[in-house]
């Protein structure tokens, strides 16, 4: 029997022995094989360091042997560092802050370092930004994705946003998450964007951040704030947005206003926008006020209003956003809202229809004819909430749509449905519609039909 050895094992296999283990352990193991493969295979992987994932006397003695030949191939290997709220987080700040009086130690720490992710940032407030965020911003500069993710959008994080607005600190990617959102009494006395220093972030070109008040959109859309930025991700924290017992209170003298943002407003790089939690008012003003002329894809989440909207008045506000991102290839909407459109939109390439649950034929919901003259270049197509069922309606409705838009690639009735369908009637639907459908639309054995979930069906074609 030949016997096998770790130089013997083919490549896919030692990066899957490799993915069991931390980067740190992976490093202290293999770096000083003399051995070419191993060494190319290791410089191939993108490696992290969790300094909350380290044992105390590992930490220590990391620190302790910087300048050894080893430590220092590895440090230059870091592409990701994650900190926690941990002891150990600590120990590498206070080490890192001591080493910025020395240049050639600095620069030994973490000469590579692309993306930094802080988890429990709220406790990172007094010690983050002076020793950390500004030397890699500016003295190291190969930092490119910042993830700060805080509990609450208390005071920690408005003072960390504060600091990180008056030093300028900027890089492509910049992502301010909170993870509990519109649970606490608003405090009135957070500093807020119109507070804090002009915001200048010259290199950020994807930016998601929570803001107290609607009106900061202003700040972060004025022209010269965010001179790069193509993608921008907005939550409004302002828990009295979501409170119609609240809605009287005054938020301040600062208001969301169309006149300044036509003045001021730049939108022209923009290719997504997600706006959360604001109101339909802002979001009218917004889409009236600013030219986006590249925005590719537009997402609006939970707005409110708490005054019913009028049918015509919905199909006016879709009709305005249309117009106004000629663009937009991606679009989420109620068909019954859609289908009052009247121009063609030849942008939208991938649509998704909330329907109406009260038809269970799909010629009920959606008229493909109308469909076709709306967006005739659709690539895939997408449904939900309607129970939409097995039958011959619906292998007629399928086989039209196919027929219809030639460019079509996938279809998905049904998305996260939750009403069961009995295996026996799935199969027998795929094969009424692949009866149906050979030799005049398609090769049945070119596509594929699936079921996914209850009574969920796609077909990519």
């Amino acid at each position: 029997m030949s016997k096998s050895t770790l130089e013997s094992l083919p490549n896919e296999l030692l990066l899957m022995i490799f993915g069991y283990l931390s980067s740190f352990d992976l490093c202290q193991a293999f770096l000083d094989v003399k051995n070419a493969r191993i060494e190319h295979l290791l410089t191939s992987i993108r490696h992290t360091l969790d300094v909350s994932s380290m044992h105390y006397n590992q930490l220590r003695q990391f620190l302790s042997n910087i300048n050894n030949d080893t430590t220092k191939h590895f440090t230059a290997l870091i592409d990701t560092v994650v900190f926690r709220h941990s002891p150990g987080c600590m120990m590498f700040l206070d080490y890192w802050e001591k080493a910025l009086n020395d240049t050639a130690l600095f620069n030994m720490l973490l000469p590579s370092i692309k993306q930094l992710l802080i988890l429990n940032a709220d406790y990172y407030q007094y010690g983050l930004i002076d020793p950390l965020l500004i030397s890699l911003a500016f003295h190291n500069n190969t930092l490119q994705r910042l993830n700060l993710i805080f509990d609450t959008p208390t005071y920690p994080y408005s003072s960390i946003l504060s600091d990180l607005v008056l030093h300028h600190i900027s890089v492509h990617t910049m992502i301010l998450e909170v993870e509990k959102g519109h649970e606490f009494d608003p405090d009135d006395g957070l500093e807020d964007l119109h507070k804090m220093q002009q915001l200048y972030w010259p290199n950020t070109v994807q930016l998601t951040l929570s803001i107290q008040h609607s009106s900061e959109l202003m700040l972060l859309l004025q022209r010269g704030a965010l001179p790069m930025i193509e993608h921008l991700n907005v939550t409004n924290e302002e828990i009295r947005t979501v409170l119609p017992l609240d809605r009287h209170k005054s938020v301040g003298n600062i208001q969301l206003c169309e006149n300044d943002l036509r003045q001021i407003g730049d939108g022209t790089r923009l290719r997504s926008l997600l706006l959360r939690y604001f109101t339909l008012t802002d979001v009218i003003i917004l889409i009236g006020s600013l030219s986006m002329p590249l925005l590719e894809q537009l997402i609006l989440v939970d707005l409110y209003d708490h005054k019913s909207i009028e049918r015509s008045h919905r199909v006016a506000i879709v009709k305005q956003i249309l117009d106004a991102s000629p663009n937009l290839s991606h679009l989420k909407i109620h068909w019954k809202d859609f289908r009052h459109c009247s121009q063609t939109y030849s942008n939208l390439k991938h649509v998704h229809f909330v329907l109406d649950r009260l038809f269970p034929e799909p010629k009920q919901h959606i008229n493909v004819r109308q469909l076709t003259q709306l967006v005739p270049h659709l690539y895939s197509l997408e449904t939900s909430d309607a129970n939409i069922i097995y039958d011959e309606n619906l292998v007629k409705f399928v086989l039209k749509i196919i027929h219809r838009f030639h460019q079509l690639v996938y279809l998905r009735l049904n998305k996260d449905g939750l009403y069961p369908v009995k295996e026996e009637k799935k199969i027998m639907f795929k094969e009424r519609l692949i009866a149906a459908g050979h030799n005049r639309l398609f090769d049945c054995n070119n596509i594929q039909i699936e079921f996914p979930g209850y009574n969920g069906l796609c077909i990519w074609l």
